[in-house]
């Protein structure tokens, strides 16, 4: 992670981003593989972000006297284990299941099976 400048006045040279319509385009051959990489890097930011929260959070936890192992050694009540179980396969739905759709695989695949890109 780069530092603030040590001079406030210095010039920069940052420029705007170039907009992009990623519905309009076909990046990769196939809007289905667009797809699943576009749900890909969603995640991926997703789960960068949530890395960031979470060491903060033990950053936190740590200064005010929760050692850093009391999260790894922390075993949840039976409710909070259902609960957590029950949200794990809410998001595995929701995330992963359109990648096993079985009317995708006949819509996009050959006699054999194998996907045409």
């Amino acid at each position: 992670m780069s530092k603030p400048t040590e001079n406030p006045d210095r010039e920069t040279y940052v420029s705007s981003p170039v907009p992009f319509d990623f519905g309009a385009q076909e990046l990769l051959g196939n809007p289905a593989l667009d797809n699943v990489v576009t749900c890909m890097v969603a995640m991926g930011a997703e789960l960068w972000a949530t890395r960031r929260r979470l060491g903060a959070l033990e950053a936190i936890l740590e200064e005010h006297g929760v050692p850093a192992d009391a999260v790894s050694s922390y075993v949840p009540s039976k409710e909070q284990e259902e609960a957590w179980e029950a949200e794990r396969d809410r998001f595995i739905a929701l995330a992963l299941a359109p990648l096993g759709d079985k009317a995708f695989r006949k819509n996009s695949s050959d006699d054999n099976g194998f996907t045409q890109f």
